[in-house]
């Protein structure tokens, strides 16, 4: 029977008859129980005494399901609280209130309105992202558009006849100003770009070959797709500018094949220098193509040269086999860290597109300047003799005279409108390319260039128009007042529409600092290995004088370094000069070349 606690706490007698196995375990289970309940409501000062034979010192025994009970109870106390705690605590054990369910709902509601925000401003933050890339490719696809459309079209090499045989070149010095920053490449005449780079890729394989027999011989430079640079002279046959006729008719009926080289800051009459610079070519051609049996021949002057820069540069190489001179004339210019050259062949014309260039222009940095300025150039030759020469090159072209269209020509025509759109139609030919420039203090002093293709013009007709472009007053309501002058004198490949410190073979060609390293700037090291026991001859910028010296004909004066001369356009210093025709004396031209 079950346990009855009573208040004078005493127990009922136990039955001393043993009872079954199974009846003494559920009696057992059964006083565990009445003794668990007992020590719960038991006050603490009282003592329990029972028959049970367990020692009073004992904990009373707890089933397992009243433990479990407790341990919950105890979890449940320590819980922080929570929403489903709190429904439990208010509702019991029974269903949560409508109270704590509104609360529920509305606390799932906030945080899926939480959520749907945070997406929404991540796919807004995206599409502002996909946004700015749009328009960042729209406004680089603006600016490409108008940088082609401000560049020139590649202008055709034109055939002229030869000058006379006396013809000077133009009153240059020796030394180019090393003062600008960046010149984008003029237009390039069009070719047959196919043959070209299948005969270039020939000479790669050539090379390949040879260097692959020599472990010792030295890598040389390859062009872009678009092949070396073209190089724009003062005129169609500048590369045997003052070389001796009778030594070129020599040349012309030696035996085999040859082609003209031009030696990069060298000239072909210099007694000290010459037999360096052959075994050097020498050397390279072998190397290259595997022969030995040719000949190299310096050219000599016809009139004596009054400055180691002026001409003549020309050196043939002759006896050639007729691939190899093929191939050297594709190749357009060989060079490596020992000697770089430039390969004409004998029939070479020169492009003549070059008509000068414009300087002392301000704002031509801003997009679309140049195509304003283009426009308001035109219309100055529209109103001046250079629209009068235009029709002369019209009327000669249709009605050529005895001599050609190099003859005077009268402007007898009875279609005059006709000859007034042809005009017009050369008129638009006229392009101008910038050259960037940077003074002293990283002032804007960028220039124009002008070029104009015209097909067979007479050298005559090409003087004149020369001419009426440089007496053009070229005063702008933008771009302030601007200067003519007849361009530059690069030492490096003899061009004149850029100076030697943006010569686009150092510029333009790929590995060219790596492969030759031949610049402006790296000249006079490469004088002091090659030419050991010969006194230097100074080129760059640390040469002479600093930043100050001249224009290409006359020009500032300034401070002069060695050889000077301190008169009207006199001699200043190497590294840079104020490009003028004319101007005050000391005037200083301060300008950076970042190469």
């Amino acid at each position: 029977m079950p346990f009855q606690p009573t208040n004078d706490l005493t127990t009922q007698p136990v039955d001393p008859t043993p009872a079954p196995l199974s009846a003494q375990r559920k009696r057992h289970k059964d006083k565990e129980g009445e003794a668990i309940s007992l020590h719960s409501k038991a006050p603490a000062q009282e003592t329990l005494t029972t028959t049970d034979p367990l020692p009073p010192t004992a904990p009373p025994i707890q089933s397992l399901d009243s433990r479990i009970n407790e341990a919950t109870q105890a979890a449940s106390r320590k819980r922080p609280t929570s929403a489903g705690s709190l429904m439990s605590d208010k509702a019991g054990k029974g269903h949560p209130s409508a109270e704590d369910l509104e609360q529920d709902e509305r606390r799932k509601q906030a945080e899926h309105e939480k959520k749907k925000r945070d997406r929404e401003a991540a796919r807004a933050k995206r599409d502002k992202e996909v946004k700015d890339v749009r328009e960042k490719a729209t406004r680089d696809q603006r600016e490409a558009e108008e940088r082609s459309q401000n560049a020139p079209p590649p202008p055709k090499p034109p055939a002229h006849d030869l000058p006379p045989p006396n013809s000077p070149s133009r009153d240059q010095e020796d030394e180019e100003p090393n003062s600008f920053d960046r010149c984008t490449p003029p237009p390039t005449p069009e070719t047959k770009k196919n043959e070209r780079n299948q005969a270039i890729m020939q000479g790669v394989q050539d090379s390949d070959r040879i260097r692959s027999q020599d472990t010792n011989s030295l890598p040389i430079a390859y062009p872009n797709e678009e092949g070396f640079p073209l190089i724009y002279g003062p005129h169609a046959n500048f590369h045997i500018d003052n070389l001796k006729r009778s030594q070129l008719r020599d040349w012309l009926s030696a035996p085999g094949a040859g082609v003209l080289i031009h030696i990069m800051f060298q000239n072909s009459w210099d007694p000290e220098r010459v037999p360096t610079l052959v075994n050097l070519v020498r050397g390279l051609i072998t190397e290259h193509f595997d022969i030995d049996d040719f000949h190299v021949s310096p050219g000599l002057p016809e009139a004596d040269p009054k400055r180691n820069a002026f001409a003549p540069y020309a050196f043939a190489i002759l006896n050639l086999p007729e691939d190899v001179a093929d191939k050297l004339v594709d190749q357009r210019c060989l060079a490596n860290k020992k000697i770089a050259f430039i390969i004409y062949p004998f029939d070479y014309i020169a492009p003549t597109a070059f008509l000068g260039t414009i300087q002392g222009l301000v704002g031509l940095q801003v997009p679309g300047s140049v195509k304003l300025l283009t426009r308001t150039f035109k219309g100055f030759w529209r109103k001046n003799e250079v629209w009068n020469i235009l029709l002369d090159y019209v009327y000669s072209t249709r009605n050529p005279g005895p001599g050609g269209p190099a003859d005077d020509v009268s402007m007898e025509n009875d279609d005059e409108s006709k000859d007034d759109t042809e005009a017009e139609t050369l008129l638009d030919l006229f392009t101008l390319y910038r050259v960037e420039a940077k003074g002293q203090g990283s002032v804007d002093q960028s220039s124009l260039n002008i070029y104009l293709d015209l097909a067979h013009p007479s050298p005559q007709l090409w003087k004149a128009l020369n001419d009426a472009i440089s007496r053009t007053k070229y005063d702008t309501s933008f771009n302030g007042c601007g200067r003519y002058n007849p361009g530059w004198a690069c030492v490096q490949c003899r061009g004149v529409d850029h100076p030697a410190g943006l010569c686009p073979y150092h510029t333009d060609v790929p590995d060219w600092m790596d492969i030759c390293g031949l610049t402006i700037n790296t000249v006079d090291d490469w004088e002091v290995k090659t030419f050991p026991n010969i006194t230097r001859r100074a080129y760059g910028p640390q040469s002479r004088g600093g930043a100050q010296g001249r224009g290409i004909r006359g020009g500032c004066g300034g401070p002069s370094g060695n050889n000077d001369r301190g008169a009207h356009g006199g001699r200043g210093g190497n590294g840079g000069r104020d490009m003028t025709r004319r101007g005050p004396r000391g005037a200083r031209a301060s300008y950076s070349f970042r190469g």
